[in-house]
Parts: C-alpha cells; structure tokens; sequence
C-alpha cells in the first residue's frame, strides 16, 4: 500500500508466519499497529516490505479481520455472520413494510367500498321515503278528474327513479310501480296536474 508507511510508525514485531504469501519466497511477519488510527490491529507484511532497500515488496494483510474490537471504539468492519443477521433483519424489516403498505391499501379498498355502500344506502332510504311522500300525495288528489291508483308515484325532476340508483329526470310524467316486477313504467300526466307537481317539488325540497 502506498500509504502504509504512515500506519507503520510505532508497529511493534510479534512473531514470524510459516506460510510464504507472497513472490518474495519468505516467510511473512506479523506485526501489532499502535497508531490512534487504528490501535491494536495485527496484519502481516513481508519481510522485504520493511528493509528500506527498492524495491520493497507490496504485500500487506489484515488478520484480525475476524476478531471483535476490544477498545471500545467504532468498529470499521463486522464478522461474518453478524453481517449475515443484520443483512437478515434487513430483509425481514424490508418484507414487514411491504405487508404493512399492502394491509393500508386493502384498508383504502375496503373503506371505499364501505363508503360507497353507505352512500346507496343512504340513496335508498331518501327514496323510500320520497315513495312514501309521493304515495300519500297520490291518495290526496283524488278529486282531480285524472284518476290516481294508489300505487301511482308521481316524481319531481331532481329526484332519482326508486329501486334504481341511477337518476332519471321525469318532470310531467306519472309514473307506475309495479310492486311485483320492480319495474317503473312512465304514464303521461294531464296537464291540470302541474300545479298540483311543482307544489310536491316544494315539499320534496324541505324534507330532503
């Protein structure tokens, strides 16, 4: 390393390896930094890397690649297999967020539906109770010469068709429920009833 001549000051010898790592054919030596960099920490070196002769061989390596720190300083690398836990509950912690993002979409989901489902409800009783008003109206107008079944209804403009969620504009139309089929059939109005209509609107309005 080029710039291990500094990391070497205050480097104490340990002992000699067996082993020949490098092209120098010569048994390595293990040495015990002292530098405030990085106290404590062994590696080796070649025997020429050292000599002061040119040129020196290059050859450096850590060994307490797997022991723990003991100064109580900030590691600068971890063992194997805490990398491997960590790497782990990475994992582990990435997969609850995905589960998490999931639930509060299904959760979006269902409270959209839940409010749709409120809203036809909601829809359905206004128009069951706008039925109910448009009955007793029917029942009311009697003595006009058109004649009224009771299960005729009549329905302002603004008002949705019953049993339907859809809304159907029906101004100047009388129209028939059939209570078997559920089925509405449009009958044209006399004319003489529109008064009698726009005076149902007003009641609508105030009860809706």
């Amino acid at each position: 390393m080029a710039s291990s001549s500094s990391s070497y000051s205050s480097i104490r010898q340990d002992d000699f390896q067996a082993d020949h790592p490098c092209d120098c054919n010569l048994p390595s030596r293990v040495k015990t930094s002292r530098t405030p960099d990085n106290p404590g920490r062994k590696f080796r070196v070649c025997q020429n890397s050292m000599n002061g002769k040119s040129p020196s061989c290059k050859f450096w390596q850590r060994l307490d690649e797997d022991e723990g720190r003991t100064d109580g300083r900030k590691p600068y690398w971890r063992k194997p297999e805490e990398s491997c836990n960590l790497t782990l509950k990475i994992c582990t912690l990435e997969n609850e967020i995905s589960i998490c993002r999931m639930k509060i979409e299904e959760e979006k989901n269902t409270n959209f539906v839940n409010r749709q489902e409120l809203d036809k409800e909601t829809l359905f009783t206004k128009q069951w109770n706008l039925t109910q008003l448009q009955m007793h109206y029917c029942r009311k107008v009697s003595f006009f010469s058109f004649p009224v079944e009771p299960e005729m209804l009549v329905l302002p403009s603004y008002a949705p068709l019953p049993l339907d969620l859809e809304p159907q504009p029906v101004l100047g139309y009388l129209v028939q429920l059939d209570l078997e089929l559920l089925q509405l059939q449009p009958v044209q109005l006399d004319l003489h009833l529109q008064p009698s209509i726009h005076l149902l609107q007003l009641q609508l309005q105030q009860v809706l």
